[in-house]
């Protein structure tokens, strides 16, 4: 026992415990160690199996196992999934319309899943379906075999119990009045669609002769637009050339004003130099004529303080001289008159040129004093 147990140790996969666990179990049916290793090892592939949504491998493993809850849960899933796919076959057999079939298989799931008949198909409304399906069939077989009475009775009791039901208003309108209403219907269909062929053909055609004209007129349009493109580039290339020429000329102006005002600058400048020599000029002159007219007053000043001062001098002079180099015969009177008359004649000249010698000096000091 200790051997198989120690080999379960050493085991390289759980297929192989799996075998030493059950060799085991033979020996000694209830060894605790091997049947928790047997049961857990089923367990996880039971687990691995219901996520991956192998039930019947589940509910194998979990019976292995030995876990009736899982059993439970598993046998639960699977006749669910049963159920769902009974449905979905149901569902498949009522959309081909074979009634019979499906009444047969729906009592089939009543009686299996008697919890389920809420959600399972109504067994009336399918035996229903079934005999309206199967009096249908049949009064299209008197149709075929041209037994119009049996068709109509067949025929009046589906659509007494379904008037909806398939086609049978139209196969009672043929029993009754031997003519088919959608035959009529598809031939009128077709010589509407001949119609329409026919229209559609005409409309081809018109459509034809206007693509055609659209054709012409675009090929126009674009040579329009081909010379209106060619206008406008030399509409551009004028209008470049005579932007051009009118920058030029507004320089040339610009330049011709620039240099205008240069020449108006200058004018007022040499203007202003003008206005300002003469205004100079102005002041020298009245400064010229104050100068002179000063040079006036001081000479006729000087002249006359020296004309005085030379008589007075001349006279004193040729008075000392008079009586100093006088004769004893001469007389006081003769003296004096010959004072007198020398006085008269060198008084003045010498009172001149000392008034002259006076003005000049006297002007020369008053000129550097107002400097």
């Amino acid at each position: 026992m200790q051997v198989l147990l120690a080999q379960v140790k050493q085991a390289k996969d759980d297929d192989e415990k799996l075998e030493l666990y059950d060799r085991t179990l033979e020996l000694e049916p209830n060894q605790a160690e091997s049947m928790r290793g047997r049961q857990t090892i089923w367990k996880g592939r039971g687990d691995d199996a219901w996520q991956g949504d192998d039930f019947e491998m589940a509910l194998h493993a979990y019976q292995q196992a030995d876990m009736p809850d899982l059993v439970a849960k598993v046998e639960a899933k699977i006749r669910a999934v049963r159920l769902e796919q009974s449905l979905h076959e149901l569902q498949t057999i009522l959309d081909k319309r074979r009634y019979q079939q499906a009444l047969e298989l729906a009592k089939k799931l009543h009686a299996e899943y008697p919890e389920e008949s809420e959600s399972l198909p109504d067994l009336t409304l399918l035996e229903r379906k079934t005999t309206l399906d199967s009096m249908y069939q049949q009064s299209l077989g008197a149709l075929q075999t041209n037994d119009m009475d049996k068709a109509q009775d067949l025929l009046v009791k589906v659509i007494s119990l379904g008037p909806t039901y398939m086609e049978a208003t139209r196969y009672l309108h043929l029993a009754v009045t031997g003519v088919d209403v959608v035959e009529s219907l598809q031939i009128e269909s077709k010589k509407l669609q001949k119609a329409k062929e026919a229209i559609q053909v005409v409309y081809k055609e018109r459509i034809a002769v206007l693509e055609e004209s659209l054709q012409t007129e675009q090929i126009e349009q674009k040579k329009t637009e081909e010379a209106l493109n060619t206008d406008i580039d030399n509409l551009q290339l004028q209008l470049a050339n005579v932007q051009e020429k009118f920058e030029q000329e507004l320089q040339r102006q610009v330049e011709t004003k620039g240099k205008l005002l240069e020449e108006v600058e200058k004018r007022r400048l040499t203007e202003y130099e003008i206005d300002s020599l003469k205004l100079q000029l102005e002041n020298e002159s009245e400064k010229s004529e104050i100068e002179l007219n000063s040079f006036r007053t001081i000479m006729w000043r000087s002249i006359r303080l020296g004309v005085t001062a030379g008589f007075v001098v001349t006279a004193v002079l040729f008075s000392v001289l008079a009586f100093a180099l006088r004769e004893p015969s001469e007389t006081i009177i003769s003296v004096i008159t010959e004072i007198v008359s020398m006085t008269v004649i060198f008084g003045g000249i010498v009172g001149l040129v000392f008034g002259i010698i006076m003005g000049i000096i006297d002007y020369i000091i008053n000129w550097k004093n107002r400097k």
